[in-house]
């Protein structure tokens, strides 16, 4: 994920692969002098000019049903999801994992249900 911050205050986060904005808000009505990552939580920290500092950052549990809800904009939404779901093995979207599995056993497509559960995070289509 990219964070934004702009000097007026607003932050855009935009999910690198696709370049596509999932998140923006107003932080501070204050100009914002500066902004630095925070190494703790992989987060950000951002000062304002009147000294409020403010802190961010993105909820693992929360961010793949939010990408599912409210970024309907983005092109290849599902396979992003997977992708992301996947790679970092990020909670939220179990169901979707499950409905697709269930649907390409049913189908007899065993080639992309075997992906689909190499793609699963976690143990939810594997165990040891």
């Amino acid at each position: 994920m990219l964070y934004i911050v702009t000097k007026f205050g607003f932050v855009y986060i935009y999910e690198i692969s696709t370049c596509e904005q999932i998140f923006k808000t107003r932080i501070s009505a204050q100009p914002i002098f500066l902004v630095a990552k925070n190494y703790t939580n992989d987060g950000i920290l951002a000062l304002n000019k009147n000294g409020s500092l403010y802190g961010g950052l993105i909820d693992p549990a929360a961010l793949l049903p939010h990408l599912m809800n409210n970024c309907k904009h983005i092109a290849n939404l599902q396979q992003l999801v997977f992708s992301l779901a996947s790679r970092y093995s990020l909670p939220g979207v179990d169901n979707i994992f499950l409905g697709q599995f269930n649907n390409f056993i049913i189908n007899g497509d065993y080639t992309n249900a075997a992906k689909i559960a190499s793609m699963s995070p976690g143990t939810l289509l594997r165990n040891a």
